[in-house]
């Protein structure tokens, strides 16, 4: 007969052949079943554990790059301006080990924003922090000031790791102000030209092809915007490194604004602290700010989002629910006109105000915010996707909450996306008669200069698989191992919450529809990691979602190993900027 081993509560068992039992050898069998459940249950633990997932995540971008340099070796795959023999691809950056004494302040200013962000940014969810000391503590740490100090400092230092680089001719130049020097490339090399010609000259000739041949390398893949910046930068500061360098840090410091309060109407204000302190050591946020023109190109889109979620939330819906109490800050501004004003003057204000807070108004904000985005930056199109993707998704039964029903919710984003178009068509027509800006002409040039350099992206499937698939990991890599790991989690959590009851977070479903889109559209081709740094909020604020609801350890965790791979990656790869 065949000897079983049955196993029955609470790990009791013996053996038996065919009938006969043997109870001698349960205590022995006890033993060797409980030891690997043990085993099994630490096991489980450990991988559960962001700490070993992105240590895993790490592992298998190390081996894709590994692949990557395998098949354009062998199977002579073109990415553009990145190579296999000078590039740690999928990344345009060169590996060159750069290893000075400026790494300490950098080092020192990372340590100390982690310090800081447990009395300025987090909290421990678990903790019994009262609700009135939690406001305590936030009126005496202005939150966005002290964001706006160590955004600054973080930039700075982090770009100085690099200490001097040298030019042609010798000359050493701080590695915070080297890449501005590079005029025959880089937008600021073209400001003198629109002093020549005129801010309205400038404009009208860019597209031209005798004008436009003329000008500097990204100056022709790009709309005006970089140029008329630094130009108003000069026209202020003066014609000088430094102040087109700080002046970008001083822009960009902006997006401090709409990330946190994005993150505060989504889901709450803990997420949008946890949202803000994550977004200030975003690896590739930290690394391209300063350096290059990549972060003022990001401030208008990121805006646009929150101005769009803010017409929505101020378009009516007919939900039949009561209307909400005020808040806190609605009865200390109310309190205030009371006091200082006549009655009078109080129902004048509140008229305006009225008339201010509308949908109307912030969806026209949203589509000049846009214009403005998409005049320093033709990436800005993927904002404009990511709103149309919303607009659908009440369509396919995808809702947030249970709140009205799927025409009134689609009715809401539609009026609103077409508001915001109006605001978009219309900053255009008024740019063209105020200065014959043809941005349909200036775009079509720039889509035959890129690809003139880069190709089309689909001259074969091996390419265009290549190229797509380089482009969505080098963003991965570049935003920061740790945030990719949690987004992943937040993902299958928010795939798992819509299986079980029917609901779903539209923005991150809504983004991730619009990442895949231009993942696969070959409109880019490589350097995502530097090009794509407006999509952060995408990742940073679900990442901050799902952190609030995990002890407060996960957050230092994933905090400090963000700062360790932007140290690393600015001390171990040259990236150009």
């Amino acid at each position: 007969r065949v000897m079983n081993v049955a196993t029955c509560h609470k790990y009791r068992a013996c053996t038996r052949i065919g009938n006969l039992r043997i109870p001698f050898l349960s205590t022995f069998v006890k033993k060797k079943t409980q030891i690997p459940k043990k085993k099994m249950h630490f096991l489980q633990k450990a991988l559960k554990s962001i700490v070993i997932q992105t240590l895993g995540v790490g592992l298998f971008f190390f081996g894709y790059h590994k692949f990557l340099v395998y098949a354009m070796r062998e199977a002579s795959i073109n990415l553009g301006a990145v190579k296999f023999n000078s590039h740690f691809v999928p990344l345009y950056a060169e590996p060159r080990v750069d290893l000075q004494w400026w790494i300490l302040p950098a080092i020192a200013v990372c340590l100390g924003f982690l310090v800081i962000c447990r009395r300025a940014f987090v909290r421990d969810a678990g903790c019994a922090l009262e609700a009135y000391a939690y406001e305590e503590q936030r009126r005496r740490f202005p939150l966005l000031w002290i964001a706006a100090v160590c955004f600054i400092a973080i930039h700075i230092s982090v770009a100085q790791i690099d200490g001097y680089r040298e030019r042609k001719g010798g000359e050493r130049i701080l590695a915070l102000l080297e890449p501005y020097t590079r005029t025959s490339l880089e937008y600021y090399g073209d400001v003198p030209r629109v002093n020549e010609k005129g801010l309205r000259g400038f404009l009208r000739d860019y597209h031209k092809p005798a004008f436009f041949d003329t000008l500097s390398g990204h100056t022709r893949t790009h709309p005006p915007g970089g140029v008329i910046f630094l130009w108003g930068v000069s026209k202020i500061f003066g014609y000088n490194l430094v102040s087109a360098s700080l002046a970008s840090i001083l822009f960009t410091a902006l997006t401090l604004i709409p990330v946190y309060r994005l993150g505060r109407r989504l889901y709450g204000e803990e997420v949008g602290r946890y949202a803000l302190a994550l977004f200030l050591i975003t690896p590739n946020f930290v690394m391209f700010t300063g350096t290059s023109m990549d972060g003022p190109f990001s401030v208008f889109p990121i805006f646009g989002v929150y101005l769009f979620y803010k017409a929505i939330a101020l378009h009516p819906l007919k939900t039949g629910l009561p209307s909400a109490a005020p808040t806190e800050r609605e009865e200390h501004r109310a309190e205030f006109l009371y006091r200082f004003f006549t009655e009078k003057r109080r129902n004048r204000l509140r008229a305006m105000r009225r008339q201010l807070r509308t949908w109307h108004v912030y969806s026209l904000l949203t589509g000049v915010s846009l214009a403005l985005g998409m005049f320093m930056t033709y990436s800005t199109v993927v904002i404009g996707i990511f709103l149309c993707v919303l607009t659908l998704l009440p369509i396919a039964r995808l809702e947030t909450a249970p709140i009205g029903n799927w025409r009134s919710n689609f009715v809401r984003h539609l009026k609103v996306v077409l508001v915001a178009g109006a605001g978009f068509v219309a900053f255009y027509l008024l740019l063209f008669v105020l200065t014959g800006f043809r941005p349909l002409e200036a775009l079509w040039a720039a889509i035959k200069k890129d690809e003139a350099g880069m190709g089309t992206g689909y001259e074969s499937i091996a390419r265009y698989f290549h190229i797509s698939f380089a482009n969505l990991f080098a963003f991965l890599i570049g935003i920061g191992i740790p945030i990719t790991t949690v987004w992943i989690r937040h993902l299958g959590k928010t795939a798992r919450a819509w299986r079980e009851n029917g609901t779903v977070d539209t923005f991150v479903i809504g983004y991730v529809i619009t990442l895949l889109f231009f993942t696969f559209s070959t409109l880019f081709t490589m350097e995502v990691e530097r090009i794509w740094i407006f999509m952060v909020p995408f990742l940073v604020i679900p990442v901050a979602k799902h952190l609030t609801e995990r002890p407060l350890a996960d957050f230092y965790w994933v905090a400090g190993m963000l700062v360790v791979q932007l140290i690393v990656s600015e001390v171990l790869l040259y990236t150009y900027w």
